[in-house]
């Protein structure tokens, strides 16, 4: 296709000015053409702000100083607006009018973990997945893939049940930085799931656990490196394990994702976990050069829950720890995705880092939601107490016992 010829207008004295974080790159085509303010950047492939429009940009021919409405339509939904946009490297721009005022929005509509829509390929944005072998990562990637252009990583092609996992390459995030740099190289996002465990016994998961560190520490220098936006890190429920014998006790009835709490653990897996948080919080504050934003999720329980194998005490505490620890894959998908997708993620203090538990929304749960419902908007859509009504009644309600983890009152 020929394109369109050069015209001169009064825009083109003015030229656009573009609004970015963490790109250096120039985009002096884009300016030619348009001739517009480029107001917002996203991370995310579609925007849909303001009125009743949606666009995409394959749709879009509009010259400067003829503004004409663009047309397209998303799963049945037709939407029109004087507005364009274009891409580069996967990073979308809305173009619009100088005069015009974009509304403001955390999310976009169209993109809303459980929305269905058809997506521009060349609209993805592109993330990596470490541990993409793994039994969380399974969960997850049929809806990564729908949504992003995704490089898989992990240290074997195939799952634990020996099946192969189409697209992974085999890597270690142990491997020398300057061998992994091309794998962050124009990325948008990083999901590390990547994990090692070195021996069972919980006496000597120490150096296991400094290797998970290390490897963490990879994710974020060479994400900070290569400009990429977002980290968004398997952590876990045991990063505050300690509080959990306050839980029992009922000196304590639910545990916050707060700053105002020191995570705690009694174990090296634990330990390391809550590190990775930190070390992110110390590339957030922006204090190595630039501010990486980075969230942690706190994974709770991501597997079906059978009482029978729980071999819990008097009180039933194996079978209702799990009733509140319990993420649903659905849920587990929408959590990580919205934290990729979600604009602003920073706290009280205006840093990028984010720490959320990592559960359904579940009757006895005793881990905080309030964090991650107000910061990415998630809405989880299960609870284990209706999905295992009958077993709950026959292993706990039938035996007298009420209440989420902790002595029965």
């Amino acid at each position: 296709m020929r394109p369109h010829p050069r015209r001169r207008t009064r825009s083109d004295n003015n030229m656009p000015h573009l609004l970015r974080e963490n790109r250096a790159e120039e985009v002096p085509a884009a300016r030619r053409r348009y001739g517009h303010r480029l107001l917002e950047h996203s991370p995310i492939g579609l925007i849909g702000r303001g009125g009743r429009g949606i666009r995409t940009a394959a749709r879009l021919r509009t010259a400067p100083d003829r503004p004409r409405v663009a047309r397209a339509r998303l799963d049945g939904l037709w939407g029109c607006r004087a507005a364009g946009t274009f891409l580069t490297r996967s990073i979308q721009y809305t173009v619009q009018k100088a005069n015009v005022k974009p509304e403001p929005a955390s999310l976009s509509p169209l993109l809303r973990c459980g929305t269905s829509f058809k997506v521009n390929p060349m609209a993805r944005p592109k993330v990596l997945v470490t541990g993409a072998a793994g039994y969380v990562a399974a969960q997850m990637l049929p809806t990564l893939r729908e949504r992003y252009h995704c490089t898989l990583i992990d240290v074997t092609t195939t799952d634990r049940d020996g099946g192969e996992v189409s697209g992974v390459q085999v890597q270690s995030m142990l491997d020398d930085r300057e061998t992994l740099r091309p794998l962050f190289t124009g990325c948008d996002a990083v999901i590390h799931l990547a994990f090692i465990r070195r021996t069972e016994d919980v006496r000597e998961h120490f150096d296991g656990e400094m290797d998970n560190i290390r490897m963490a520490y990879n994710v974020f220098r060479l994400s900070l490196e290569e400009n990429v936006r977002r980290v968004v890190m398997a952590s876990s429920n045991h990063a505050a394990d300690f509080y959990e014998h306050l839980l029992r006790s009922r000196e304590m009835d639910m545990l916050q994702a707060t700053n105002d709490i020191r995570p705690l653990s009694d174990n090296y897996y634990g330990w390391a976990k809550e590190s990775y948080e930190h070390l992110g919080f110390v590339f957030a504050t922006g204090t190595l050069g630039r501010k990486l934003q980075n969230v942690h999720i706190r994974i709770g329980a991501p597997r079906q829950l059978d009482p029978t194998e729980l071999a819990g005490d008097i009180q039933g505490y194996s079978v209702r720890r799990n009733l509140g620890a319990y993420i649903s894959p659905r849920d587990l998908t929408q959590l990580f995705v919205k934290s990729i997708e979600t604009e602003n993620i920073d706290n009280e203090w205006g840093v990028p880092w984010q720490v959320f538990y990592g559960i359904s929304d579940n009757t006895r749960s005793f881990w905080g939601l309030e964090n991650a419902r107000r910061v990415i908007g998630y809405a989880p859509e299960d609870d284990s107490e209706v999905t295992w009504a009958r077993e709950v009644h026959d292993n706990l309600t039938s035996k007298g016992v009420v209440g989420r983890v902790g002595q029965a009152p």
